[in-house]
């Protein structure tokens, strides 16, 4: 019944989801809660603060404990450790909208001239940290997969483990662009631009030396390095590939 609390101890309910039959709160085969509710404003608002706002649970107790020790975090995670935990995926695409809504309320333009054809790759990469964050996150598991093999972890385990990562990097992001916004006026933002970089190689690194604990520090710093370079240059490659296709299409004006 929607809505309702009802007793279900003792009697028999038909799952709504898989349509099986049960005793209890829940549905013993597909983990189905017998009482569902009416999907309204109320819901919704129930099922935000559910995943943003509960500090016990959910985005805010994430996003604390990977900064506090992220291998220690994610591998928790990766172990089957997740009810207080956001999913990695649902939390990035989370902060990469929140990240664009932000911008476009401050009204961000960041101007990086390097032209191809008229057309500025590295600035629409930097204008669009959000999708090209996104997009990095299958190239940089690549590569941590490939250069840390004796971890023993698959690549959908890495794409877990840089996906967390990535979402470190788009909070710091978040919380720094009103402070950028206003350093325009001070001509500081290429001073912030190369700190928001710099953090987020450091959040690689100290993600890696906490996670892939089967190699030593030195060799993790060179690797992980490594990984966000060869990583960077890809995703370029592959954004002047679309480039000069859309130009030949003429998607793009000259």
């Amino acid at each position: 019944m929607v809505g309702k609390k009802i007793q279900t101890n003792h009697m028999q309910v038909t799952c709504k989801n898989c349509n099986q039959t049960y005793q209890g709160n829940y549905c013993s085969h597909c983990g189905q809660p017998t009482t569902t509710h009416e999907i309204n404003f109320k819901f919704l608002w129930h099922d935000i603060q559910h995943g943003l706002f509960h500090f016990d649970k959910g985005m805010l107790y994430t996003i604390p404990q990977l900064y506090r020790n992220p291998g220690n975090t994610i591998h928790s995670y990766i172990e089957g450790k997740r009810v207080k935990h956001i999913k990695p995926f649902t939390m990035v695409f989370l902060l990469a909208t929140i990240f664009i809504l932000e911008k476009h309320l401050l009204n961000l333009h960041i101007d990086i001239k390097i032209n191809l054809n008229q057309y500025d790759i590295a600035e629409w990469i930097f204008n669009h940290l959000s999708i090209s964050a996104i997009a990095i996150i299958p190239l940089l598991s690549l590569w941590s997969y490939l250069l840390f093999r004796k971890q023993g972890k698959n690549y959908i385990e890495h794409l877990v483990v840089n996906a967390y990562i990535t979402s470190q990097s788009l909070a710091f992001y978040i919380v720094l662009m009103p402070i950028y916004k206003s350093s325009q006026y001070f001509k500081l933002d290429s001073l912030l631009n190369d700190i928001g970089v710099i953090f987020y190689l450091g959040v690689l690194v100290w993600s890696y030396i906490t996670f892939f604990t089967n190699y030593k520090k030195r060799t993790i710093v060179i690797k992980s390095l490594l990984g966000a370079l060869l990583s960077k240059i890809v995703l370029i490659l592959v954004f002047i590939l679309v480039a000069i296709l859309l130009i030949k299409l003429h998607v793009i004006k000259m």
